[in-house]
């Protein structure tokens, strides 16, 4: 009888675990664990003087500091936004815009990847100290949002979001 408690509490107690741990494992997808606000797909087109800038970063920064979304241009100038997850979107706001291209990386800098990449990363090479810069023929003002002069406004409604630069 003693036995017979022992192992009917024992299937018991691995019951309970096997509970506890599947319970545990509900919320463990692996998908969509990030989160934020809404995001709106967003993209558009980068021409500089009337012709599709290619291999440019595009990077939308909320007015209000609070985040950032990424994007880099193909071969016919287009670009779509990344916030979470490889052209999800951005949130809806207004942003000021950042334009950069570079023609060579600088020397020992990592080669430029396409957003699709799994290597992208638009962090890769910046903040480098010391390093010297990139050669670009494209106007180097675009490439900050201090001086670019660009802005954009995000909403459930927009479609586009193109730049003619000169």
């Amino acid at each position: 009888m003693a036995a017979r408690l022992l192992l009917t509490g024992s299937r018991n107690l691995g019951r309970f675990w096997v509970s506890i741990s599947l319970a545990a494992c509900i919320g463990c997808g692996g998908g969509e664990t990030r989160t934020g606000p809404p995001l709106f797909k967003a993209s558009g087109t980068v021409k500089y003087n009337g012709q599709p800038l290619v291999g440019a970063d595009v990077t939308f920064q909320l007015k209000d500091g609070t985040g950032s979304s990424f994007g880099r241009t193909d071969a016919s100038g287009r670009y779509q936004l990344t916030t979470r997850a490889s052209g999800d979107g951005a949130p809806a706001g207004d942003y000021v815009v950042a334009i950069a291209k570079v023609d060579e990386p600088a020397a020992g800098g990592a080669p430029i990847l396409p957003t699709d990449d799994p290597k992208y990363n638009p962090f890769a090479g910046k903040g480098t100290a010391n390093a010297p810069p990139p050669k670009s023929s494209f106007p180097s003002q675009y490439g900050d949002v201090k001086t670019s002069g660009l802005t954009a406004r995000i909403t459930e409604a927009t479609k586009s979001l193109d730049f003619e630069l000169k």
